[in-house]
């Protein structure tokens, strides 16, 4: 594996929440046994699951949304060890979720058309453009997934679309099937967005009561600090890294001691009172409210007299948009997005 190869496979691996898809033939696939480790993979499914030992019954860590771009650097059984080099440590998955690629497949990979899903609510991918029903369904897709286009060709004309309604798209396993175009915009076009508070703040509110998992990173279930990373990646193309205490080290610090510095889309962090250290992570709506996941995602306010008052410390304020920076980036310039090099 040569030194670009490495390079590319580093940086891939430090996003933890989202990127796409690959090769349909099984045989252009390697196996646990033919692929050396370390070595890139994709997650295959819609929302991945990442524990903290190699036991369905460990701890979950974190999630990972289809077509994020890993590295395997152990391989136990049909577990698979994640490395998370900007976040520290590792992750164990199993190797259902995820699709092993050789460097090859991950630099043909950049360089493909791809989609992202933008759509909050439930999308499926269905054998044929037509609506979803039990007989049809491909897969199951969450906003932030990113599917590879498959272009139909003469062999499918037959369950082509008649109109654009619909698109053929390819999972990173090479199931291929058909979602409404309305549900998904090239990645080109969603990278190339500049980084927008409404945006942000408008996917936030379509996840309103949106359970609360320990661990979760997707419009299913989401702790706190992965509801902040799924609203600013893809309501503005941000990525933050992936816990609290991380986050709270991006941007440029605000002053609260008047709650009118605060402005909407800048991130509120609170502090456990025994122990002084940061546990929790939400996003300012305006007027004094904030809008986080605890229990399930809602909006609380900030005001000690109001009714909903959250009742928590802050222990800092953060202001990543317009101060981009260390730990918080534009998807835009990830490479693995993209073949830089070539470009």
């Amino acid at each position: 594996m040569t030194s670009s190869h490495m390079k590319k496979i580093a940086v891939a691996i430090a996003l933890t929440a989202m990127a796409p898809s690959l090769y349909a033939q099984s045989d252009s696939i390697p196996s646990a046994d033919s692929v050396a480790v370390p070595h890139p993979a994709l997650v295959k499914i819609s929302v991945g699951t990442f524990r903290g030992a190699p036991a369905q019954s460990a701890e979950l860590e974190t999630q990972m949304l289809m077509g994020t771009p890993v590295q395997v650097d152990t391989i136990a059984g049909e577990w698979n060890r994640i490395a998370l080099p900007e976040e520290g440590g590792n992750v164990w998955v199993n190797e259902s979720a995820i699709q092993r690629l050789t460097p090859e497949q991950l630099d043909a990979w950049e360089q493909s058309d791809r989609h992202i899903v933008i759509w909050t609510m439930p999308v499926y991918m269905t054998t044929q453009p037509e609506s979803p029903h039990p007989g049809n369904i491909v897969t199951d897709l969450v906003f932030g997934n990113v599917l590879e286009a498959a272009p139909c060709g003469k062999k499918c004309d037959k369950h082509k679309s008649t109109d654009d309604k619909y698109i053929r798209l390819k999972t990173p396993d090479g199931r291929i099937g058909f979602v409404e175009s309305k549900y998904v915009i090239t990645l080109t076009d969603w990278i190339s967005r500049e980084p927008d508070v409404d945006s942000i703040l408008a996917y936030a509110e379509v996840m309103m009561g949106t359970p609360y998992l320990w661990g979760g990173t997707s419009a299913k279930m989401v702790d706190c600090s992965g509801f902040t990373s799924i609203c600013y990646m893809t309501g503005g193309g941000i990525r933050l890294p992936r816990n609290s205490r991380q986050q709270a080290t991006t941007g440029i610090e605000v002053d609260f001691s008047d709650l009118a510095n605060i402005q909407r889309g800048d991130l509120i962090f609170f502090t456990n009172p025994e122990t002084g250290n940061i546990n929790h992570v939400g996003m300012a709506l305006g007027n004094n409210k904030i809008i986080h996941a605890s229990g399930e995602v809602k909006v609380n306010s900030l005001d000690p007299t109001a009714p909903d008052y959250i009742n928590r410390p802050i222990k800092c304020v953060r202001r990543v948009l317009g101060h981009l920076g260390g730990k918080a980036r534009r998807y835009a310039d990830l490479p693995v997005y993209f073949n830089q090099e070539s470009r």
